[in-house]
């Protein structure tokens, strides 16, 4: 597998695969074994290809419901591993709108993943309705019911979600080494020169935790 640093520093490739790229760097994986998972989701979507892009987002919804739990671990951070979630068909929402938005892809429909304040969603790329699948409940919602927008997400800014939520954990449980991974990896992806700044600053702060 092509480490998360060097795939992260090349343009924009699938949400999955720099996923898979960054769970990597905290646990060994098992790529086939979510392969094979993300394989078989696909071929239950095989059949809404001939559809149109509201019955492709209801069947995915379907999928999402029936084969994919929402699970927040307190904890741990299997939940936003996605081999792990791919495999196990449960975890963070997030992850399940990435395992939802490569069944889709896979099955050959247009959809990619939005993300705002309240969580991330798959969206339609030929539908002009703002109707979203929300992993997390199975159901397809309205975007305008939100309370905050979303806007699409390309593989960089899913990978920047994930690294924010194991940040996050780390701090709270007291996990110096996730903290500390999470850090340095977010500085390997392309932000802008602030940004950089900021999260130069973080890593700075977790390194001097460490002595």
């Amino acid at each position: 597998m092509v480490p998360f640093a060097v795939q992260a520093s090349r343009g924009c490739s699938s949400p999955c695969l720099l996923a898979l790229a960054l769970a990597a760097e905290f646990a060994p994986v098992r790529p086939t074994r979510a392969d094979r998972a993300l394989d078989d989701l696909a071929a239950w979507l095989v059949g809404a290809r001939a559809g149109d892009p509201v019955d492709q987002l209801d069947a995915l919804a379907e999928l999402a419901g029936a084969h994919l739990e929402p699970v927040v671990l307190s904890s741990a951070i299997d939940d936003l591993l996605l081999d792990r979630v791919a495999a196990g068909g449960a975890g963070h929402p997030l992850l399940l709108a990435i395992a939802c938005a490569e069944a889709a892809r896979r099955a050959g429909l247009a959809v990619g993943i939005v993300a705002g304040a309240e969580g991330a969603f798959v969206a339609h790329r030929e539908l002009a309705e703002p109707l979203l699948v929300d992993p997390a409940r199975g159901g397809l919602r309205d975007a305008r019911t939100l309370q905050a927008p979303v806007s699409w997400q390309c593989c960089h800014q899913v990978s920047a979600r994930i690294l924010n939520r194991i940040g996050e954990r780390a701090e709270r449980v007291g996990h110096v080494c996730w903290a500390l991974r999470a850090a340095e990896l977010r500085l390997a992806l392309p932000f802008e020169a602030p940004t950089r700044e900021r999260l130069q600053a973080d890593l700075r702060r977790v390194r001097a935790r460490l002595n």
